[in-house]
């Protein structure tokens, strides 16, 4: 928790250093913060030790399978994806050093993380504290695999507000290389031409409830469609507090940017539809899988949007400085309490919560 704090306050001091009177503009300024915030991500995440992130060791671990056996490996390892072990086997050709792995990592995550927050938030520093409180950045150091599919989702995000769909798609096929779970990110494009409607709304949340209820056919279904019956079928019936936590947290979120978008009449542009239903997919899956916790992964793919789709909607829909400094300010505070007692109360969720930085010597080396 002490880790978590601490780069919570260099955020902020951060950003009221970067924000003093002086001759640049906001915009400039709002760049500097950003730019200097996701470089020290980029550090912590790149030489973090070995032991941090639940599934750091068993990356590396095949990292160095890769480097081995180049892509002989292809023939005899069925687990990984092909795209993922392509994308080890490409960087053991430039360094054979399991540092270095995390360092390209740690480059592809922050840089497409960074964009993304600079192409589309209205609110940098808001959007930043989502993406530390919601854990999304400490999961960047567990679920690697995943991560690197999800930000394939985020930088084609671009070809769904233009709506070139063939684009989407390939990009949508090059993240399911990284991990299956992409294809579930379809939905993106349909969801952003939708308009908002409350009847949706209420029949999202009631197809996730009987989805919930009856998990056990649905999955049956589409394991066939996408393999690996087996093991989605033994998850069936793992229920998940950090599921619902979740889904309370992106339903609270949905009805409180609903609200705010309806008594400021700003419900009419495709984005703040997309805002809406990002949120509101979150919160549908995440109530799905509060018996199935697996399906917290598929959820993912939603809930990364609410790091503008939030900050976003505050700023479409407050209008007065002062009344918006004062619900920052709230939602800061919330946030950084959130996170706090998650931490603190469930380390065990993410070896990640108890950072550590490490640097190598030898090759070879490791730092537990």
């Amino acid at each position: 928790m002490i880790f978590n704090l601490s780069l919570l306050l260099i955020i902020l001091l951060l950003y009221f250093f970067t924000h003093l009177k002086n001759s640049y503009s906001k915009q400039k300024k709002d760049y500097l913060f950003l730019r200097i915030t996701f470089i020290i991500f980029f550090i912590l995440v790149s030489f973090r030790a070995f032991n941090i992130g639940n599934d750091t060791l068993t990356y590396l671990n095949f990292f160095e399978k890769c480097a081995k056996y180049k892509w002989e490996i292809v023939s005899f390892d069925g687990y990984y994806e092909g795209g993922y072990i392509i994308l080890n086997i490409l960087i053991s050709y430039i360094s054979l050093h399991p540092r270095f792995f995390l360092i390209v990592m740690s480059l592809i995550f922050n840089f497409v993380i960074y964009k993304f927050i600079e192409k589309n938030s209205k609110n940098y520093l808001l959007s930043v504290i989502m993406y530390v409180c919601l854990l999304f950045f400490y999961s960047s150091m567990t679920m690697m695999r995943q991560f690197f599919a999800m930000t394939i989702i985020l930088y084609s995000f671009s070809f769904v507000k233009k709506q070139q769909l063939l684009k989407f798609l390939f990009f949508v096929i090059i993240a399911s290389l990284f991990h299956s779970s992409a294809w579930i990110a379809i939905l993106c494009y349909p969801m952003y031409n939708l308009k908002y409607s409350n009847k949706m709304a209420v029949f999202i949340l009631v197809v996730a409830t009987i989805c919930c209820i009856y998990i056990g056919p649905v999955v049956s279904i589409i394991t066939n469609l996408i393999g690996r019956e087996n093991y989605y079928a033994a998850k069936v019936g793992s229920d998940s507090i950090s599921n619902t936590i979740y889904f309370l947290i992106y339903l609270i979120m949905f009805f409180f940017s609903l609200y705010q978008l309806l008594i400021n009449k700003k419900l009419k542009n495709k984005d703040i539809s997309f805002y809406l239903y990002s949120m509101l997919f979150a919160a549908a899956i995440n109530l799905i899988g509060t018996n199935m916790n697996i399906l917290s992964r598929a959820a993912d793919y939603f809930s990364i949007f609410i790091i503008i789709s939030f900050p976003n909607v505050i700023e479409e829909t407050v209008v007065r400085k002062y009344d918006k400094k004062i619900l920052n300010i709230l939602l800061l505070l919330c946030f950084v309490s959130y996170s706090s007692v998650i931490i603190f109360y469930k380390p065990e969720w993410n070896s990640a919560f108890n950072y550590s930085a490490c640097l190598i010597k030898n090759e070879g080396d490791l730092c537990e």
